[in-house]
């Protein structure tokens, strides 16, 4: 059986295929929290939403994204309120970089 062929479809695991069996085997990677509900996957930042894939039991907290569009404003969000906040940038600056 091929490597391939040992493919879970999960980015959090590493898919092996023992040479002497040919059976896969999917060891658990240390970068990915496991979940088996939302809760699992809270991770106290409010500037992230917490989602748990049940398909995988993986969980996802993917960064808010406060881009405005302005090249004017600095672009952040506040970690205590959840909320954007968009921080003029002087034109002097701008034009200093």
């Amino acid at each position: 059986m091929t490597l391939s062929a040992c493919d879970d479809g999960n980015n959090c695991t590493e898919d092996l295929c023992e040479p002497g069996t040919g059976v896969c085997a999917f060891v658990p990677g240390p970068a990915c929290k496991w979940c088996s509900n939302e809760m699992d996957c809270e991770d106290l930042d409010a500037c992230t939403l917490d989602y748990c894939d049940l398909s995988l039991g993986v969980c996802s907290n993917l960064k808010t994204d406060c881009d405005d569009g302005q090249c004017l404003t600095d672009d952040l969000c506040d970690g205590s309120s959840g909320e954007c906040v968009h921080i003029p940038i002087p034109i002097e600056e701008f034009r200093a970089e």
